[in-house]
């Protein structure tokens, strides 16, 4: 977030852009949009797209879903991971509702066996400690957990079964109506192809939609950008 605020140039004559976050299930993203110029939200694939009746959704970035794991792990030496490999792991999971939480019931479906599931942590960073712990394993994000991948946590792909998350934009269409939104987006859109580029993910196109507003096609945590001042 600093280096997309970092692109808008002089902060003393830009828009002040006010962060916050906070846990929400997936289905809310979108309600945060009422009081929130963007919302930065997340879904997985097979996850029906978001209820965009009423709002302009923009790609960010197409993230794989790699294993998080101790280096002592026998799986820790493998390049990658075959689902059946995971049958007996004790796992750590999001909280229900959330779009991870997802992903090991996929994959225990895969497999044919209940997954075990010791903790659940919303938050990677508790996670990521966890893990090093050597107590169980965790889903994440290649690119959002690159920098956790120290100190004993190592990430590996899945392989036989494409994993990943959607990392989209959420706004109204007059709040894109203000040069100073739409900079933001800019800007953010401009971190995420970086940060796919380095990681192997794919970045959402550059362009930033003009009143697009997508139709309705039936983490853990979000992050809402108010963007005010010079518009």
């Amino acid at each position: 977030m600093e280096r997309a605020d970092d692109r808008r140039g002089d902060r003393s004559e830009g828009p002040r852009v006010h962060l916050a976050d906070a846990d929400v299930a997936q289905r809310d993203f979108a309600g945060l949009t009422a009081d929130h110029d963007l919302v930065i939200a997340h879904r997985l694939s097979h996850d029906p797209e978001w209820s965009a009746r009423r709002l302009v959704v923009t790609p960010l970035l197409v993230e794989p879903l790699d294993i998080a794991l101790h280096t002592s792990h026998p799986l820790a030496s493998a390049p990658a991971i075959l689902p059946e490999q995971l049958r007996d792991e004790r796992w750590i999971s999001t909280h229900e509702g959330f779009p991870l939480a997802g992903v090991v019931t996929h994959l225990a479906a895969l497999i044919g066996k209940d997954p075990r599931i010791d903790h659940r942590i919303n938050e990677f960073f508790v996670a990521a400690q966890v893990v090093r712990t050597g107590a169980a394993i965790a889903v994440m994000p290649r690119t959002t957990a690159a920098s956790l991948a120290v100190d004993g946590l190592v990430l590996r792909p899945i392989v036989g079964v494409p994993l990943v998350r959607h990392v989209d934009v959420l706004a109204r269409p007059d709040a894109l109506a203000h040069a100073s939104v739409r900079a933001v987006l800019e800007g953010l859109q401009a971190v995420a192809a970086e940060a796919a580029e380095r990681s192997g993910g794919s970045a959402g196109p550059a362009a930033v939609p003009r009143f697009r507003v997508l139709p309705s096609s039936g983490a853990s945590s979000s992050l809402w950008i108010t963007s005010t001042a010079a518009r």
